[in-house]
């Protein structure tokens, strides 16, 4: 019978039935996106997961970056935090994914398009405790809007400039600038580890939740009907703060074994 289960501290609807059989299927697993990236790291290391113009990120990189940005969160926030990104498809937002990940936080991607209004609503409604941005994308100061919307939030999250001047802000680069030592935590499968808000152009956008299991069993789905091999390439120009961006950028190259090419549609790739 369906029901609901306390993982993590929040409640999760749960049929014991169809977990068990999900669980069985394959489609839901033990293991998290974390371990398939360490793993990755161990076997494959030279093996390329992410190509953002010139740079290319391969899975010994990815994880040493991803740790190391996952114990400096982990300074200034607990496990099950939420962490938002309002970033356009560059590469630094695989590093900050699965950082959250190994974390045990909440990733929370935001489509660079909106403004304060919409903004602030979600960054309160979430609680986030991070919101990692551009210091300017296409003629927008995204900087001075966080200046703006954090002097409004009455419990405001840790602005982090990805590119750029951080002026008031915290730069991405000092969080890899001394070692952090704290000890990464046991990450549960089945706990929410994904936040992604609707649209809300009829009302107010709302929150939907996924666990990892729910991302693996929808990234399984695409391996055996799009026919996806271990060395195959997807082009990724839809926004990484999309579920389909999303989960062909971070989620695919690991749990399938292929390369994601980041593209930002009708921008040169020096932008």
């Amino acid at each position: 019978m369906e029901g609901r289960r306390l993982i993590e501290g929040r409640w999760v609807r749960w049929d014991a039935e169809r977990a068990r059989v999900a669980y069985a299927e394959g489609w839901w697993t033990r293991q998290t996106l974390g371990d398939a990236l360490k793993r990755a790291a161990e076997e494959a290391p030279d093996r390329v997961l992410v190509v953002d113009g010139e740079t290319r990120v391969d899975c010994r990189t990815l994880y040493r970056q991803a740790t190391t940005l996952a114990r400096a969160m982990l300074e200034r926030a607990e496990p099950g935090s939420v962490v938002s990104f309002m970033l356009p498809n560059w590469h630094e937002a695989a590093t900050i994914y699965l950082a959250t990940h190994l974390a045990g936080m909440i990733a929370n991607p935001i489509l660079p398009s909106l403004r304060d209004r919409e903004l602030r609503f979600v960054l309160d409604d979430v609680r986030s405790r991070f919101i990692f941005v551009p210091d300017e994308f296409r003629g927008h100061d995204y900087g001075a809007m966080m200046t703006r919307i954090v002097a409004r939030l009455s419990s405001p999250p840790t602005v982090v400039t990805v590119r750029g001047a951080a002026n008031a802000h915290v730069p991405y680069h000092s969080l890899f600038a001394q070692a952090h030592h704290r000890e990464l935590p046991s990450v549960e499968p089945d706990a929410v580890r994904f936040v992604l808000y609707t649209s809300g152009t009829t009302g107010t956008p709302k929150g939907v939740l996924h666990t990892q299991n729910s991302i693996h069993a929808l990234v399984r789905q695409l391996g055996r009907h799009w026919w996806v091999e271990r060395g195959d390439t997807f082009l990724v120009p839809s926004p990484i703060s999309h579920i389909g961006g999303s989960i062909y950028a971070f989620e695919c190259p690991l749990l399938l074994g292929t390369t994601a090419v980041f593209s930002i549609a009708g921008m040169p790739r020096s932008q």
